[in-house]
């Protein structure tokens, strides 16, 4: 990873400052790279890096959202030695690169729960999460029983697809809505480069947004959206092509809520 754009911790300036990171890690190679990614972001910024992940033995309706499926109660002390053999690891990985991890939680739930809680408790800044397949995150962010938590939080959420960091620019879906401006907001800051190329795509001006989008970023560049948090049918522009440029892109992709922890 590039780390030439590095600052002294000590004299970052506040406005780089995100707040509290954090990092859902489930020991899959998503999460390695999100937590590579993270690691990166909090050098730049400053901020504290926490890791989180979340674990239950019930059965539940959608185990892709769950650390490890159901297993018998009788198996708890084994699978909760697996939950924090995969935080350790986690951690080792990014001590070794001369990250410091502020806080490791267990908790039991799963991913998306136990990530709008302690995004919630922390006050966050930034959510970053590795992108296990097509339609995954996109469930966390608008499905099941977990989606009023997660918007309760209203923190920006990155999902990454590998550990490449910095992007070699930073593409924006604009739509002139709170969300989109945020959006580029936060994109500027955990993605600092002196010349970095900053494009802006007016959504609203596109027949096909969520492919004009992909296409303007392809798969080294950072894509930032807005997230109003309702459906398409709302006739929101970046509502639908929020959803299909989760599913399409083939790089980091950057959600934002129009509110949340100052930044």
């Amino acid at each position: 990873m590039d780390r030439g754009h590095r600052l002294d911790a000590a004299h970052i300036p506040v406005e780089l400052r995100l707040g509290p990171v954090i990092v859902v890690s489930d020991g899959s190679e998503g999460a390695h790279a999100a937590a590579m990614v993270a690691g990166e972001i909090v050098r730049l910024t400053g901020d504290q890096l926490h890791l989180v992940h979340g674990w239950q033995l019930s059965l539940v309706e959608d185990v892709e959202d769950l650390a490890f499926a159901a297993v018998p109660a009788r198996n708890r002390e084994t699978t909760e030695d697996r939950a924090e053999d995969v935080l350790g690891q986690a951690m080792r990985d990014l001590e070794a690169k001369g990250v410091t991890v502020t806080g490791a939680h267990l908790l039991t739930g799963s991913d998306s729960e136990v990530v709008a809680g302690l995004a919630e408790e922390l006050d966050a800044g930034l959510v970053v999460v590795g992108a296990r397949g097509p339609g995954r995150f996109e469930r966390l962010l608008h499905g099941g029983a977990s989606r009023a938590a997660v918007r309760r939080t209203l923190c920006p959420v990155l999902v990454v697809r590998d550990a490449r960091w910095p992007p070699a620019r930073v593409v924006v879906g604009e739509d002139g809505s709170a969300a989109s401006r945020r959006a580029a907001e936060v994109a500027s800051r955990i993605a600092a480069h002196p010349a970095l190329d900053v494009t802006h795509i007016h959504v609203a001006l596109e027949e096909d947004a969520a492919r004009a989008l992909v296409e303007a970023t392809g798969d080294d560049g950072l894509l930032a959206v807005g997230h109003h948090g309702h459906g398409p049918a709302d006739g929101s522009s970046l509502g639908s092509v929020c959803q299909r440029v989760l599913e399409a892109a083939r790089g980091p992709v950057l959600v934002c809520h129009a509110t949340g922890p100052a930044v």
